[in-house]
């Protein structure tokens, strides 16, 4: 009895173990890997505009509440932008463009169990630069750095693997460039983006000092 009784202890401390990364004052290191998926951009009747994008996301942070995370991140971010002409001959004209930028996070986690959903927001201020192409009528703008402020909500899905590892997937919207939307007080259509990521947590609990 006594032997139950002990095991039944250590596996009661190995399950609480495993799902205490989102206690109060655990820190957590993070990467997530995203695509973007953006909507047709009809600028006149005969135009269009598509991109595509690619995001990868280190980040850091903490909990200064159970299930609340704090937290800043890097996100670095290739894209290319192509316009379609109705009418016109030839290739298309064509944009690659990279971005870096320093986002807040904030997520609140929801259950105890190993699987853990939560609400995801974050803002982000980035430094964007257009490195190459494909129309030489517009060579110039290459090397153009415009910077824009970035808004995304949504939810996500955590599986704690072990003591100090989660793997995570959101599903975000987000708005490419929050001025302009303050500016003509509507949310254009070209103007927003699905957000689709998987990632990978480290946590550094107190308890594991």
């Amino acid at each position: 009895m006594k032997i139950r009784c002990f095991l039944l202890a250590c596996l009661l401390g190995l399950i609480h173990a495993a799902h205490a990364q989102t206690e109060k004052g655990t820190w957590a290191l993070g990467l997530n890997a995203a695509t973007g998926i953006w909507p047709n951009d009809p600028n006149t009747i005969s135009s269009s505009t598509t991109r595509s994008s690619f995001r990868l996301t280190p980040s850091a942070g903490f909990f200064p509440k159970k299930n609340v995370f704090i937290g800043l991140g890097v996100p670095v971010e290739f894209g290319t932008t192509q316009y379609r002409f109705l009418g016109q001959s030839g290739e298309p004209p064509q944009f690659t463009s990279s971005s870096v930028g320093l986002s807040l996070i904030a997520r609140r986690y929801f259950s105890e169990g190993r699987l853990k959903p939560f609400v995801h927001l974050e803002g982000s201020y980035s430094w964007n630069a257009i490195t190459s192409t494909r129309d030489l009528q517009v060579a110039g703008l290459v090397g153009r750095t415009p910077a824009t402020i970035r808004a995304n909500a949504g939810v996500g899905v955590s599986y704690f693997v072990g003591n100090r590892l989660s793997v995570d997937a959101t599903a975000t919207l987000g708005v490419d460039d929050v001025q302009d939307a303050f500016r003509s007080s509507k949310l254009a259509p070209f103007n927003r983006f699905l957000l689709l990521g998987i990632g990978v947590n480290w946590y550094l609990s107190p308890r594991s000092k």
